[in-house]
């Protein structure tokens, strides 16, 4: 999606005009929600077809390539006295859409337990992705749900390399947490149960004390979080 339009509205009147452009209740918006919208012409004609995100001073409005120009000619022929400025961002800001089975958990593993407030469609937060700051959109369109991602351009690599990394992670966890039944049920049979859930808890604490606690980085954080999944492994045995 890194082709995709973005207009910016500010001023003081931008949600009742765009209320009165397009198919939507903008007026309702408050800062941090979006919705999903037509906008047409004086004959219903559809001109562009966007997700409007509010923020504090401005809606921004989502589009595919290629509509920001025909929008903002639509929209400027109406702005008379209104206190509305429209502006072009489809050069600063690139768009992902991330969706999956799992995406909520691999998501979570690169902003944390914030992607709980991401629960309603079109609802958006602003997080911090490897010292980039990176809009995160709850996305109801795919058929399994998923989050569009907003970032300046130039950071797209960066984003791209720390989503797939998480989505690394987690399978390499799944791999630890299946191995961790095989290796624990081996040890319960020649230490006994106890034993075994002691050697679990031993290795549990390990990981959180020794290198979660003192992880600053991908690998250890990586080797940390495999490690309480071997563990959480032996519980399931």
């Amino acid at each position: 999606l890194r082709n995709w339009s973005t207009v910016r509205a500010a001023g003081n009147d931008r949600a009742t005009f765009l209320h009165n452009m397009c198919t939507n209740d903008v007026k309702r918006l408050t800062a941090r929600e979006g919705c999903e919208a037509f906008f047409t012409d004086v004959k219903g004609k559809v001109v562009a077809h966007g997700f409007l995100l509010a923020r504090g001073d401005a809606i921004e409005i989502v589009m595919v390539p290629g509509t920001a120009g025909r929008l903002i000619a639509q929209l400027d022929r109406y702005i008379i006295r209104e206190d509305v400025a429209l502006s072009d961002k489809s050069g600063d800001v690139a768009w992902m859409l991330l969706f999956g089975e799992r995406v909520g958990t691999v998501l979570e593993q690169v902003i944390g337990a914030g992607v709980g407030d991401l629960a309603t469609a079109w609802v958006h937060r602003t997080f911090d992705v490897a010292g980039v700051a990176v809009e995160a959109v709850r996305c109801e369109l795919p058929w399994m749900g998923g989050f569009l991602l907003g970032c300046p351009a130039e950071s797209v690599p960066a984003i791209e390399a720390t989503l797939v990394a998480a989505g690394a992670a987690l399978g390499i966890m799944s791999i630890f947490n299946g191995l961790g039944r095989l290796v624990w049920g081996s040890v319960s049979d020649k230490l006994g149960r106890k034993g075994a859930v002691l050697s679990m808890c031993a290795v549990s604490i390990f990981a959180c004390v020794g290198v979660l606690r003192t992880a600053h980085s991908f690998i250890p954080l990586l080797i940390g979080l495999c490690l309480v999944g071997f563990s959480y492994g032996g519980y399931l045995t």
